[in-house]
């Protein structure tokens, strides 16, 4: 995302077009999908983005709304730089797992299923200290 006269300009690694936001529009995502747009997500992350637009009379596509999730260069989502970290890891010691996805609702998944061993094995990634909301969630997940 860089800034253009009336907005926000999109540039999509696999669309010719750019896309257009209003600054609005372009704030609300930032704020809603901060892990997406965090610096620290690190080299090799991946942003994946789902956008619905509109073709204005001039040809220009304008996002009227859009989706973003984090992801490793592979593809695997994670919620923080530390999800994508270990996602890297098991991958890397070619460990098979299972990254459960967090929809609506108040059900609470572990970070990463471990499949390759019997029982599986569940591995949380606690990388933000001093937060409480973060810190209640995190004593809540070990209570199981």
């Amino acid at each position: 995302m860089e800034p253009s006269l009336y907005g926000m300009r999109l540039s999509i690694r696999h669309l010719r077009s750019r896309l257009f936001a209003s600054t609005r529009l372009a704030d609300r995502l930032k704020r809603s999908y901060r892990a997406a747009f965090a610096e620290a997500a690190g080299a090799g992350a991946r942003r994946v983005g789902l956008f619905l637009v509109e073709r204005a009379a001039t040809g220009r596509l304008n996002v009227v709304d859009a989706t973003f999730m984090l992801t490793t260069a592979s593809y695997i989502p994670g919620d923080s730089s530390f999800e994508l970290a270990m996602a890297g890891h098991l991958a890397a010691a070619g460990r098979s797992f299972v990254k459960p996805l967090r929809y609506d609702g108040d059900a609470v998944f572990p970070d990463f299923i471990v499949i390759d061993t019997d029982p599986h094995t569940y591995v949380e990634v606690y990388g933000i200290r001093g937060r409480v909301g973060y810190e209640l969630r995190r004593r809540r997940r070990i209570r199981g």
